[in-house]
């Protein structure tokens, strides 16, 4: 019996996820890469959580971070505004939004994002490139700074040195300009 009521319960959910849309992208570093604008390694300077109420949707909530650091596209010196959909005000969850520790300030990171002109209606903004999967912590360590990898499915699967994983986004973006002609 416990099966059966197990089976059912697990079919309800995939027939609920099928009819909501919901879907979780798996993103390996060339692809994320090749959905992305750019990738920085950087420091959290700033970190806004604003509420605004649009006259359809209702009140959303929106998280702008600013990074300060390099980009891991060509070594140049970058400050940026990345925002994402959620936040840590009062009350509010947004189960696709990075989590508070990843987004503190003085935290160093690794960022992909991507702009977008509708992050929310009638507004446009660097988006953090697939909610919280375009975030990752970084380390300090005895040979480098190392990111923190998230496991299969995630743009970086396995901890990396930054310096390595610089080389390896140069690797993506030149087999995919030679591919592009």
């Amino acid at each position: 019996m416990k099966t059966r009521l197990g089976l059912l319960g697990a079919s309800a959910l995939g027939l609920l996820s099928a009819l909501t849309g919901a879907q979780i992208q798996r993103l390996d570093l060339p692809e994320m890469i090749d959905d992305c604008d750019h990738a920085v390694f950087a420091t959290i300077v700033a970190c806004k959580t604003e509420e605004i109420v649009h006259p359809v949707d209702g009140l959303e909530v929106m998280t702008t971070l600013t990074l300060a650091g390099e980009s891991l596209y060509d070594g140049s010196n970058v400050t940026v505004d990345v925002s994402f959909l959620g936040g840590f005000a009062p009350g509010q969850f947004n189960s696709e939004a990075p989590v508070q520790d990843d987004c503190r300030i003085g935290s160093h990171i690794v960022a992909f994002y991507t702009w977008t002109d509708r992050l929310l209606p009638d507004v446009g903004a660097n988006a953090l490139h697939a909610a919280h999967g375009g975030v990752y912590r970084t380390v300090d360590g005895p040979t480098g700074t190392v990111v923190l990898g998230r496991g299969d499915g995630f743009a970086v699967k396995n901890n990396v040195k930054v310096s390595d994983l610089r080389k390896a986004i140069a690797t993506v973006r030149q087999a995919q300009q030679r591919k592009d002609g």
